[in-house]
């Protein structure tokens, strides 16, 4: 069986920095192992989920003005 992980997955979830992606509907993607880390939250629990879950609500307005 061949490992379906690419070199791009492995970088990712080795960095130093937390990665995070969001989709234009603010839909998490991706969220690595730093990520994890920084905000509490492990992948299983983000992804699918909305990026207002790392945005403090005060700033909720601010962030989708843009």
């Amino acid at each position: 069986m061949q490992n379906s992980r690419t070199l791009g997955d492995w970088i990712i979830e080795q960095a130093t920095d937390a990665i995070i992606y969001a989709d234009r509907s603010e839909t998490i993607q991706r969220w690595n192992a730093t990520a994890e880390v920084l905000f509490g939250h492990s992948a299983p629990e983000v992804i699918s989920g909305n990026i207002d879950l790392i945005i403090p609500e005060r700033l909720h307005a601010a962030h989708w003005r843009g």
